[in-house]
């Protein structure tokens, strides 16, 4: 009997409804769904009594309160504390998770290349210590703190002080570097430069009270000033548009209107730079118009208090002009008389050591190069990106070795020689230095709620060795804690809430029992002197920024594709990031990937690249395949990209290259692939 096309439909469609009916398909789509989700970095919770034990947050500096549920003495989940008022990130909810990494290394290792591969070669403690050079004689040390204002910060320092032509460097975007915090909460009017102010730019609680002022129409207007469409540009009131790496000339501009009305103090250079910078002198350059310019001053003076915010985003760093310029202008606007900014003070070094006696924070840009022969990256990153290139060019030429203390195989640790790795969160004692951006310090100290991997070392162990004297983890944070109650200043705000001042607490043990269940320990700052930031009191920074303004205003608006890096400010830093987190980054599509380039579509026209489509990107000698997404969130002749890397331990079991770390305004070339 010949087979119709009628009796093929009919087999058709009953074999589709059988599978519709039958279990197997969606036993199958169970399966995977489970399999996805109980990955390896899952806590493996056994069974046993519940708890809840009080503690804080130190995946970042910011230092959340939070109570852990454990299970059999292990956690499970970790929550917001109660009575703090401070939700959790995402980052922060998932910060038990790091223990499971899946990068995580399993002791001390060697670190060779073969061509795009990263191969270990386990050590035991002992050979790896012997392989650290002596670091007697003209040696010079780097140790490169990605989280300064520690316990073990304040060894670094004295170890660094101890040898001179060394450093104690730190990146250059870390809020450490920053004397000055930020009231929002009593400002009205804020403008936000480059700076993600409501997508990651401060703490979760501080970023959801703004959002909370805006929903209620109390009268806080944000004005936003970046090149591209951002969170915070689309939820400002106002966005201006403005050419990468035009930020300094935006608020010398602002600064000229201002010295027109209010006249502030500054010195003879910095005042004739501020009277030539006019907005039509440079409205062009900026990409927007003289207009615009003054109605911006205007809406700033409209209102106080008024605050004006620079810091990026985490890919890329604001320089020392740019930062003293906004001090310039908020200290113009008044901001420092009315108490919006407030000089941050800094956190009381540990017992037994002066201020005097340690050595001073280094910006990593300004090390020289190839000045150094022995790099130390402590593994306690921030949330800051800090790139190989950054630490290769300080490298002495053949006679150099690169020591990571990372717990995790992350893109900065593969190109060590040496990999030491430290104990993950929540696996020792860990610390909180407070928000950057805030106008008061804090110091909270997180206790052990995974038991420790073997093969971890304490990086107290690894400068004792260099130094010879050794002091235990525990010993060096009771120090720091010590030396903040030798202080007698400051207050104690404990999980549920409540306030005690230092004053009344009987001694640096009571404090330490107080810090390591759950208490924080917070000093607000006394009001900014005008000598904080002035920009004027460093000549060479003056005459940089005037090369820099002359440059500027020369070239214009010009037609070449500006690069615009940007990214996610958390998962720069990728080793404190569950790779739970990461599946929901790359999968939802939430957060772009550095593998895709957005670009404006008369961009996208004039380069010949249509949506979606591989392309190539090439800004002078680095070059990167991306996938095209046309967007109208960014203005013509701008091409925007994650700056990378992107999270570890997602994609595959090997460390990512550090990709598409291109300096903000970079000139580029996109074209069909």
């Amino acid at each position: 009997m010949p087979l119709t096309r009628r009796d093929i439909l009919r087999f058709a469609g009953a074999a589709t409804a059988g599978i519709v009916f039958s279990p197997l398909p969606w036993k199958m789509l169970d399966d995977v769904a489970i399999w996805t989700q109980t990955g390896p970095w899952i806590p493996k919770v056994p069974r046993g009594p519940i708890s809840h034990v009080p503690s804080i947050c130190s995946v970042c500096p910011a230092g959340c309160p939070v109570t852990a549920r454990c299970v059999a003495g292990v956690p499970s989940s970790l929550r917001a504390a109660s009575g703090s008022g401070q939700p959790l990130c995402p980052i922060g909810l998932t910060g038990h998770h790091l223990a499971y990494h899946p990068l995580r290394v399993a002791g001390p290792c060697l670190v060779e290349h073969r061509g795009e591969k990263v191969l270990t070669t386990s050590l035991s403690l002992d050979e790896a210590l012997r392989r650290l050079p002596s670091v007697d004689g003209d040696r010079s040390v780097m140790i490169v703190d990605q989280r300064p204002g520690r316990a073990i910060s304040d060894r670094y320092r004295a170890f660094v002080r101890q040898h001179p032509g060394s450093f104690y460097a730190v990146p250059d975007d870390d809020a450490s570097m920053r004397t000055v915090g930020y009231d929002l909460e009593r400002a009205h009017t804020i403008l936000a430069v480059s700076t993600p102010l409501l997508d990651g730019w401060t703490t979760p609680a501080r970023t959801a009270r703004l959002i909370e002022r805006r929903s209620k129409n109390d009268g806080l207007r944000i004005l936003a000033a970046d090149a591209a469409r951002s969170r915070t540009a689309t939820l400002a009131d106002r966005w201006m548009p403005i050419r990468p790496g035009s930020e300094a000339a935006l608020l010398v501009a602002l600064l000229h209107l201002a010295h027109a009305h209010r006249q502030p103090d500054m010195t003879p250079s910095m005042r004739a730079i501020i009277e030539r910078t006019t907005p039509e002198r440079v409205a062009a350059a900026i990409g927007v118009t003289p207009v615009q310019l003054r109605h911006v001053y205007e809406k700033l003076t409209e209102r106080g208090p008024s605050l004006v915010v620079v810091g990026g985003d985490g890919s890329n760093s604001v320089d020392a002009e740019t930062d003293r310029l906004a001090f310039q202008l908020n200290r113009a606007l008044g901001a420092a008389s009315n108490g919006a900014i407030r000089q941050r003070p800094a956190i009381p070094v540990s017992e037994g050591l002066r201020e005097r006696d340690l050595a001073v924070a280094t910006p990593l840009s300004s090390v020289p190069d190839a000045s150094v022969a022995l790099v130390i990256i402590d593994g306690d990153e921030g949330t800051c990106h800090l790139s190989w290139e950054s630490i290769v060019r300080t490298l002495h030429p053949g006679a150099s070795i690169v020591v990571s203390l990372s717990p995790v195989l992350t893109a900065l640790a593969s190109h060590a020689d040496l990999i030491i790795p430290s104990p993950a969160p929540f696996e020792s004692f860990g610390e909180a230095t407070g928000d950057g951006t805030d106008i008061a310090c804090r110091y909270g100290v997180s206790r052990p709620l995974h038991p420790r991997r073997p093969g971890s070392v304490d990086p107290e162990l690894v400068l004792g060795h260099l130094s010879g004297q050794v002091i235990e983890h525990e010993a060096a944070l009771r120090d720091k804690v010590a030396g903040i109650w030798a202080s007698r200043r400051g207050q104690i705000r404990t999980p549920d809430g409540s306030t005690t001042n230092l004053t009344s607490v009987e001694g640096a043990g009571s404090l330490w029992t107080a810090l390591s269940e759950g208490a924080v320990w917070t000093l607000e700052g006394a009001p900014a002197s005008a000598s904080v930031r002035a920009l004027e009191s460093d000549a060479s920074a003056t005459d940089r920024l005037a090369a820099r303004l002359s440059e500027l205003a020369a070239g214009g608006a010009t037609s070449t594709i500006a690069v615009v890096p940007t990214t996610w400010a958390p998962v720069t830093s990728c080793s404190r990031l569950s790779p739970l987190m990461t599946k929901l980054y790359q999968e939802s599509g939430l957060r772009p990937t550095s593998e895709v380039a957005a670009v404006a579509p008369a961009t996208a026209h004039a380069c010949g690249v249509e949506d979606g489509a591989v392309a190539e990107l090439r800004a002078g000698e680095q070059s990167s395949k991306v996938k095209v997404r046309v967007s109208d969130s960014l203005a013509p002749g701008m091409v925007q990209l994650s700056a990378g890397p992107d999270p570890v331990g997602f994609r595959s079991p090997e460390p990512p290259a550090v990709a598409n770390a291109l300096p903000r305004g970079r000139a580029a070339e996109l074209r069909k692939s």
